[in-house]
């Protein structure tokens, strides 16, 4: 009688574990221990209140997303409650992601990944940044590791457990556009090719860094004489970020991966901009990135602006992914 017992408490235990997984909705934020981030995942909460949705809140610090959590379960205790946790994951690590994905499918199991956003992001060598014209030569390397290669990794890891239909998000800016721009011809072609494989798109982002490396001494922003690239990290970041998601939604058409602009947000990032004031809030930054995680619509491969308005992936008339 007691084994009965027992094994019927077993059961019970495991249909609930069984049901909590697959009910789970969850959606992966990274670098959101501040600014848009940590806009984005107070929105999430607030417009999908779905019980069965639940936001991982990731930083490279697991204290530092602790305290994140904190800050909006005391600012928003009703949508947060059951909702909301910390999550340790540095994108630059393939370790640390490795192990934030395995914390998720023993929790939730497969399946249980509704959306990746990918924002997690740094800006070396911006205008408004302190020396940001003394171009040290690893300035290319650590942007592109966190910016590119970090959203690769998430992608990488989490792709299993995410449902079918799920959304990735990968938050890109305008410097994206404006770096293609100034790229001479053929590169600019180079990064309209949704056709290009992961080594050819990893060999031209390796390009880009060799020639970055190969000139930082000179301390200042230009054409490569040779290759064609506009020497700024950031910009060139965002574009091959954009290039790299329309490569990914071609491939993956079983989920809607999409890329947007936010706008110019008030930030760490940007506070040392002397028009800081003018600047959009990061609650308003997160509207698109939230609306193409969980709102409604079939979007895929398309690029999208600060008020979920279509936009061209670069501004000299290539028109918009089809």
């Amino acid at each position: 009688m007691l084994r009965c017992i027992w094994l019927l408490q077993l059961i019970h235990q495991f249909s609930l574990a069984l049901a909590m997984q697959t009910n789970t909705k969850g959606v992966v934020v990274t670098g959101a221990t501040r600014g848009i981030g940590k806009s984005i995942c107070q929105r999430l909460l607030r417009e999908d209140p779905d019980p069965a949705v639940r936001v991982f809140l990731c930083g490279r610090q697991l204290d530092r997303a602790r305290e994140a959590v904190e800050s909006i379960m005391a600012a928003m205790p009703e949508a947060a409650k059951g909702r909301l946790e910390p999550l340790l994951l540095d994108v630059t690590s393939e370790d640390s992601v490795a192990n934030a994905a395995r914390q998720i499918e023993a929790a939730y199991g497969k399946g249980s990944v509704y959306a990746l956003i990918n924002n997690a992001g740094i800006a070396l060598d911006v205008p408004w940044q302190p020396d940001w014209q003394k171009r040290a030569d690893t300035n290319a390397r650590e942007t592109v590791e966190t910016n590119v290669y970090g959203a690769m990794r998430c992608f990488r890891h989490f792709r299993p457990l995410m449902c079918r239909g799920g959304r990735v998000v990968n938050v890109s800016s305008g410097a994206g556009m404006m770096n293609v721009q100034r790229m001479r011809d053929n590169r600019r072609r180079e990064m309209l090719d949704e056709r290009m494989g992961e080594e050819a798109f990893v060999a031209l982002v390796e390009d880009f860094i060799r020639c970055w490396e190969g000139t930082a001494a000179e301390g200042r922003i230009e054409m490569h004489p040779e290759r064609g690239w506009w020497l700024q990290t950031y910009g060139f970041s965002k574009a091959v970020l954009n290039l790299w998601t329309r490569i990914i939604a071609r491939q993956h058409s079983e989920l809607q991966i999409n890329v947007c602009t936010p706008g110019f947000i008030l930030t760490g990032m940007t506070e040392g901009y002397e028009k800081a004031s003018t600047l959009k809030t990061p609650e308003e930054g997160a509207k698109t990135p939230v609306w193409l995680a969980v709102g409604d619509h079939t979007h895929t491969g398309r690029l999208f602006g600060g008020e979920g308005d279509e936009i061209e992936w670069v501004g000299y008339g290539a028109g918009a992914a089809r």
